[in-house]
C-alpha cells in the first residue's frame, strides 16, 4: 500500500471526525425529536456518514480495501447528492433538532452548488473503484467538499451540545 501524504492524512482525520459526529451517541438525542423532511436530511447525511467513515477506514488501512464497498458507498452518496440532497432543505425547514445552519437558505447557491459536486464526485469514486492506487486521490476530493460544506453549513458538534443542554 502507497504510504499517505500530509495532505491524504489530514483529509482523513477530517472524515474520521465527520463520520464520528455523524455516528456519535450525541447525535442520537437530536434525532429523537426529527421528524418528516428534517429527519429523512438527518438520515440521508448519516447514510453518507457511514459510507465515508468505512472507505477512510480502507484508507487508513483498518480494514482491507474493498472495491465493492466503495462503489456501494460511493452509490448511495450519488443517488442522494445533487438535487436530492438539495430537495432535503426546503425553505422553511430550520430545525433546532438539525445541525443545519441558517447560512444554507441565506446563501443557497453556493450550498446547491457544493451538494452538486458532492454528486458528481461520488460518481468519480465509483468509477475510481477498481483500485486502493485510484480510489485514494478521488475520495480525498470528495471528502473536500464534504468538508466545505460542513465548514460552512452545519452547525460545530459543540455549538450542537450547548443547544442541547
Amino acid at each position: 500500500m502507497r504510504k499517505l501524504s500530509a495532505r491524504m492524512r489530514f483529509v482523513l482525520g477530517i472524515c474520521v471526525i465527520t463520520g464520528s459526529a455523524l455516528l456519535g451517541g450525541g447525535h442520537l438525542k437530536a434525532h429523537e425529536g426529527a421528524t418528516g423532511i428534517v429527519k429523512e436530511r438527518m438520515d440521508t447525511m448519516k447514510s453518507f456518514g457511514k459510507a465515508v467513515t468505512r472507505m477512510g477506514d480502507m484508507l487508513k488501512g483498518k480494514i482491507p480495501y474493498d472495491g465493492q464497498a466503495v462503489q456501494q458507498g460511493a452509490q448511495t452518496i450519488t443517488t442522494h447528492g445533487g438535487a436530492d440532497l438539495i430537495a432535503l432543505f426546503p425553505k422553511g425547514s430550520e430545525s433546532d433538532e438539525s445541525h443545519a445552519l441558517p447560512a444554507i437558505w441565506q446563501n443557497w447557491t453556493k450550498f446547491s452548488k457544493l451538494a452538486g459536486e458532492l454528486r458528481t464526485k461520488a460518481a468519480a469514486l465509483a468509477a475510481a473503484a477498481d483500485s486502493q492506487e485510484t480510489f485514494q486521490p478521488v475520495f480525498v476530493d470528495l471528502t473536500d467538499t464534504c468538508k466545505a460544506c460542513h465548514t460552512k453549513f452545519r452547525k460545530k458538534e459543540e455549538e450542537k451540545k450547548e443547544e442541547e443542554n
